[in-house]
């Protein structure tokens, strides 16, 4: 009585284990979205939006001055009894660079997922395509040769055939080419 109930006391502890049983659904999750990425990462990019984060960069300023001309300029100008004496100082420029760089950070881990599982998949399929177009340059290959048997034994039937056909005629034609060349 006593060995029955630890048993069924022992079996109750260990069946409900939610730790065990979270585990397990996890690792089920993980077998299921690792199958298929494309959707794991548009699960992720739903659940956890992509963050773009500004970086505001070091500001340089640069001050330039430029003299314009050289030294002072006189100019003397003269009406009627007045002398006019003008001195003129070449204007002063100064221009001013303000250059600031600023970085802009975007992370989308979900779409880069997703990118890279496309791309996995076209080059599984561009491999598989490659090995079929070995197979069938092979085969091609196999298949030009039995051609050539095939013609090369074509023309030696026919020419079989046409000897069998002009069998009679051959020994004619040939005392007729003998008699030519023979000197009577």
């Amino acid at each position: 009585m006593i060995a029955a109930f630890s048993f069924v006391l022992g079996a109750f502890l260990l069946s409900c284990n939610p730790t065990k049983k979270a585990q397990r659904e996890l690792d089920k999750a993980k077998q299921v979205l690792g199958a298929n990425l494309t959707e794991a990462a548009k699960f992720c990019t739903d659940r956890f939006p992509p963050k773009v984060e500004y970086v505001k960069g070091d500001s340089v300023i640069v001050l330039d001055t430029l003299y314009v001309g050289g030294d002072v300029v006189f100019d003397t100008l003269v009406t009627k009894d007045t002398v006019y004496i003008t001195k003129t100082i070449p204007p002063k420029v100064i221009t001013k660079t303000i250059l600031r760089v600023d970085t802009v950070k975007d992370s989308n881990p979900a779409a880069l997922i997703a990118a890279n599982a496309t791309i996995n998949k076209q080059i599984t399929e561009l491999a598989f395509k490659d090995k079929e177009i070995g197979e069938l340059k092979k085969n091609a290959e196999g298949w030009e040769k039995k051609a050539k048997r095939r013609w090369w034994l074509l023309l030696l039937v026919v020419g079989l055939a046409g000897g069998w056909i002009l069998r009679k005629q051959i020994p004619s034609a040939l005392n007729l080419v003998k008699g030519l060349f023979t000197k009577t």
